[in-house]
C-alpha cells in the first residue's frame, strides 16, 4: 500500500507543531539557546511541509521555492542547535547563505510548471546541513550529555538519505523507479519524524542535568 505524502505531512505538521510548544515553554523557562534552535528548526519544517502542501496549485510558483528555503534553513537551525550544546555560536551568513542559494536554484527552473525546482541544490545542502549537525553532535564529551549519541544517530540517518535522494537525483530523475519507491516526499516524511523524537530526548537530558 502506498503512503500518502499529503497525509503524513500533515502528520508531521502535528508532530512538529506539538514539540515546538515544548521547546519554546523550555526556552522561556531556561534561555536555553538548544531549546531556541529547536524550536525554530520545527517552526521552519512545519511551514516548508506545509508550503509543499500547495504544489500543484496556482500558488506553486512562489510555494515551491519558499518551502524549499524553509527546510533547508531547518537543517541548518538543527546544525545552530547542535553547535549551541558546546556552546559555540554560529554566523549568522551561514545560516542566511544555504536558503538564499536554494531560493535562487528554484527561481531559475521555472517553478510555476516544475515541482522540483532546484531539487538537486535542496538535496544537497539539506544532506550538507544534517551532516554538519551530525559532526558536531560526535564532538560532544560523553560526559556533557547522554542523549546526544542517539540524536547524533538520528541526524547521521536523515544526512544519509537526503544524500542518497542527492545522488539519485541527477541520475534517474524524481520519477525514477528508486526516487519514487525508497527516496519519495512520503519515505522522507517517515523518516524525517525520527529526528524530533531524538531532540526530545536530547531536551530531556539538558532539562534533567539543569536541574541538578
Amino acid at each position: 500500500m502506498a503512503l500518502d505524502p499529503v497525509s503524513l505531512k500533515v502528520a508531521l505538521g502535528v508532530v512538529a507543531l506539538t514539540l515546538c510548544v515544548l521547546f519554546f515553554g523550555s526556552f522561556r523557562r531556561t534561555r536555553s539557546p538548544y531549546s531556541g534552535w529547536w524550536c525554530l528548526a520545527l517552526v521552519l519544517l512545519l511551514s516548508g511541509n506545509m508550503a509543499y502542501l500547495l504544489t500543484g496549485t496556482s500558488q506553486q510558483v512562489w510555494a515551491g521555492p519558499l518551502g524549499n528555503a524553509l527546510l533547508v534553513a531547518g537543517a541548518f537551525s538543527v546544525w545552530a542547535g547542535s553547535r549551541s550544546l558546546r556552546l559555540l555560536p554560529t554566523p549568522r551568513w551561514q545560516l542566511l547563505a544555504p536558503p538564499i542559494a536554494t531560493v535562487v536554484a528554484s527561481t531559475l527552473e521555472n517553478p510555476a510548471t516544475n515541482a522540483w525546482s532546484g531539487g538537486f541544490v535542496y538535496l544537497v545542502l539539506m544532506a550538507t546541513g544534517m551532516i554538519l549537525a551530525t559532526g558536531e553532535l560526535w564532538l560532544l564529551k560523553p560526559s556533557d550529555s547522554r542523549a546526544h549519541r542517539s540524536l547524533a544517530l538520528a541526524a547521521g540517518a536523515l544526512a544519509g538519505f537526503f544524500l542518497c535522494r542527492a545522488v539519485a537525483y541527477p541520475i534517474e530523475g524524481p520519477e525514477g523507479p528508486a526516487f519514487g519507491t525508497y527516496l519519495s516526499p512520503a519515505a522522507t516524511t517517515v523518516v524525517t519524524l525520527v529526528l524530533p523524537g531524538q531532540g526530545v530526548l536530547q531536551h530531556d537530558d539538558a532539562e534533567q542535568r539543569a536541574a541538578h
